[in-house]
């Protein structure tokens, strides 16, 4: 990249920051949407993931120069914003796993909770409900730790998310269907 272009990114965030929104979001776009695309290419491998990364971006583009005190480097703080946005969707897109079968949630209770027969059908149904009221990523993290047994270490690195996190969530996971089952009757213990 020249001092030309540099100059000209640069200009373009001053406009916006000042109002000229349409035009200089146009130029702007002109000036580094391939650069996006082509940046998106470390993070992702299809056009759709790639699209919507870059829709996201440009969705986003008045808020990103708003956000810039000191326009020296434009280019560089808009690339950076690019980056960050790619590594959030695809924090996000670890997230979304499977929802978990009835024997799985069975086998879930079966090591969290003390109730009585695996067999009874209202236990089951009741389980299943438990389940189901929590959260995905809660639902995931209590089938990892507690019928997987995965450590905390490895369903943090498998989530993206700290160990510290993945025990509050486990904690509050297992609290949920604590009380779900005495509301029902169900636990025991």
């Amino acid at each position: 990249m020249n001092f030309k272009e540099k100059l000209e990114i640069n200009n373009c965030i001053r406009r916006i920051k000042q109002g000229d929104k349409d035009k200089a979001v146009t130029e702007l776009y002109y000036a580094i949407n391939g650069l996006l695309k082509f940046n998106a290419l470390k993070y992702f491998d299809n056009e759709q993931d790639i699209q919507d990364v870059v829709s996201d971006f440009w969705l986003n583009i008045i808020n990103y120069c708003f956000k810039i005190q000191l326009v020296d480097n434009g280019r560089a703080y808009l690339l950076k914003c690019f980056e960050n946005l790619c590594l959030e969707k695809i924090r996000k897109d670890k997230k979304h796993r499977e929802v978990l079968s009835l024997d799985q949630s069975i086998a879930i209770l079966n090591k969290c909770s003390t109730f009585a027969d695996d067999e009874d059908l209202d236990n089951k149904i009741i389980i299943e409900s438990a389940l189901n009221a929590l959260e995905e990523v809660e639902r995931n993290i209590v089938y990892k730790i507690d019928y997987i047994e995965y450590t905390t270490r490895e369903v943090a690195q498998q989530l993206g998310i700290s160990k510290s996190q993945v025990s509050r969530i486990h904690k509050r996971a297992l609290d949920k269907i604590g009380k779900f089952l005495d509301n029902s009757g169900t636990n025991k213990g």
